[in-house]
């Protein structure tokens, strides 16, 4: 007889307790709710690979600070097919529809954008200064934020990107709640 209920409640913690799901699935629905999907970044100064490397950083960044993210592989699974709008052109309905889909509570996407050129210097890319204005969707009041980080390009894209990933982290971490 102890057998039999010892069964039962394992099969009721299991299967679910007349709710639909199991005593674990809250705490999975709760840790999904605060994921970060960080969906990268457009500059016409940069090529795709460059972008990628950056969004990359940003995702280790913030991974390091123990908050949770979207894995790569299950963005870009969703991704692949090619029918989600440019990040240039995205939109607070696609964003909660995008963040619906990868089962996360933020999405985290931004800009790179030329301010100003010293003239002193080389005309490549390490005589510029970059905006980054990082925008930050919350799903659970549907707003958008935006912030802007404005500093110079580094003597290399690595230092650079290295830099900008860090602080890009903090600005995620500030805002998460």
């Amino acid at each position: 007889m102890k057998r039999i209920i010892v069964y039962v409640l394992w099969f009721l913690m299991l299967m679910g307790h007349g709710s639909g799901g199991s005593l674990f699935s809250s705490e999975k629905e709760n840790r999904d709710r605060n994921r970060v999907l960080v969906l990268g970044f457009n500059a016409d100064h940069f090529n795709d690979i460059q972008l990628r490397i950056l969004r990359e950083m940003v995702i280790r960044r913030v991974s390091d600070r123990e908050i949770p993210v979207v894995p790569v592989m299950e963005m870009e699974s969703y991704f692949q097919n090619g029918s989600y709008p440019r990040i240039r052109d995205i939109d607070e309905t696609a964003l909660a529809d995008i963040c619906h889909r990868l089962r996360a509570g933020y999405a985290v996407f931004g800009s790179l954008d030329v301010v100003e050129q010293n003239l002193k210097k080389k005309t490549d890319n390490s005589s510029l200064s970059y905006r980054c204005t990082l925008s930050l969707y919350t799903v659970k009041t549907g707003f958008l934020l935006s912030s802007p980080l404005v500093m110079e390009f580094n003597e290399d894209m690595f230092s650079f990107f290295n830099v900008l990933s860090k602080k890009i982290a903090y600005c995620i971490e500030s805002r998460y709640k």
